[in-house]
C-alpha cells in the first residue's frame, strides 16, 4: 500500500499556493501508518520555490507562479517523496538546525526557510513566523542563516526594557500581536464561550501552548451544547469577524482560521482547526 496526502492537505497545498507562499503541515496516510512532512513554499519575482521536508530529506521544486497544474504536481511530488519513487537528484540528508531565538519585536516563533533566485544562487533565511517583522536573508548555509538571526535577537532581546510589561492592564500575550490589535477587541464583542475561544488560541503560543488550545477546544464544545439545548445567541458586531481577519493575516494558516472561524460563530468549523492543532 502507498501513502496517499489526506484530502484536508490537499487543500492547504491549493491555500498556500493560492497566497504564493506559506508552511503548512502536511499528513499523508495508508492504513494503520501516517507520515507527517513540512511543506514551505517562497515566491521569487514569478516563481514560486516549494521545500518539502519529510524525515531527513529535503526535496525543492520551482513551479511558474498562476500554472493551474501546481497544486497537482506538487501533492504528487510529495506522495512520491513518501513512497520512494521521486527522483532524488535535488534530494539530500538535512542537518539539525540551530535552535532559533524568538523574534525580539513580536515575541512570536521563528522558521528557516530556503529559496532560490533563478539562475543565479540558492540563498538561505529566517523569519518570524507571524510576518516579516524581522528577517535574515542571504547566507549560504542554513546554519549560517541561524546564526545571523540568532545574533539580531540575541542583541536586542539584551537591550534594557525603558517601560517592564504592564502584566495587569496590556499583557504582552494580549497585545503584542503583529496585527496591532489587542485580545480583547475581539473578545468583548464575542459571546462568553467563543470569547474564551478565541482568547485561548490566540495567546496559546505565547502562554501555555496545548494547555490553551485543550481549553479552547472546551469552550467551543460548550457553545455547541448550548446551541443544542435552543440557548439564544447573543448578537455582537459585524466588525468582529473584519477585526479577526487582521489577526488571523499575520498567523499560520490552521491558527488563523481557527480565529476566523470562531469570530464568525462557527464553533463546528473552529473545532475541527483546534483539532489539527493539536495533532501537529
Amino acid at each position: 500500500m502507498t501513502y496517499a496526502l489526506t484530502p484536508m492537505s490537499a487543500r492547504a497545498i491549493g491555500v498556500l499556493l493560492n497566497a504564493g507562499g506559506g508552511s503548512d503541515a502536511i499528513l499523508l496516510r495508508r492504513p494503520e501508518r501516517e507520515l507527517r512532512a513540512e511543506l514551505h513554499i517562497e515566491r521569487c519575482g514569478r516563481t514560486l520555490t516549494a521545500t518539502i521536508l519529510l524525515g531527513h530529506q529535503r526535496s525543492s521544486l520551482t513551479l511558474q507562479d498562476g500554472d493551474g497544474a501546481n497544486q497537482l504536481n506538487l501533492a504528487e511530488q510529495i506522495e512520491a517523496i513518501a513512497n520512494g519513487t521521486a527522483d532524488t537528484a535535488e534530494t539530500g540528508a538535512i542537518g539539525t538546525p540551530a535552535t532559533l531565538k524568538t523574534c525580539c519585536k513580536c515575541g512570536g516563533e521563528a522558521i528557516g526557510y530556503d529559496y532560490a533566485i533563478p539562475g543565479t544562487e540558492y540563498r538561505h533565511g529566517v523569519k518570524c513566523r507571524h510576518g516579516d517583522c524581522q528577517a535574515a536573508e542571504g547566507a549560504t548555509t542554513a546554519d549560517e542563516a541561524h546564526a545571523a538571526w540568532n545574533r539580531i535577537q540575541a542583541e536586542k532581546l539584551d537591550e534594557p526594557t525603558a517601560h517592564p510589561a504592564d502584566m495587569v492592564n496590556h499583557p504582552p500575550h494580549y497585545n503584542g500581536h503583529p496585527s496591532g490589535l489587542e485580545c480583547i477587541e475581539v473578545t468583548e464583542l464575542l459571546p462568553f464561550n467563543l470569547g474564551n475561544a478565541f482568547k485561548y488560541v490566540f495567546r496559546h503560543r505565547s502562554k501555555n501552548g496545548r494547555e490553551d488550545l485543550e481549553k479552547a477546544r472546551w469552550y467551543l464544545n460548550r457553545e455547541l451544547e448550548r446551541c443544542e439545548r435552543g440557548g439564544i445567541s447573543i448578537g455582537y458586531l459585524q466588525a468582529t469577524h473584519a477585526l479577526a481577519g487582521r489577526i488571523a493575516a499575520h498567523e499560520p494558516y490552521p491558527v488563523g482560521a481557527a480565529l476566523v472561524a470562531i469570530a464568525a460563530d462557527e464553533p463546528a468549523e473552529a473545532l475541527h482547526w483546534i483539532e489539527h492543532l493539536l495533532a501537529a
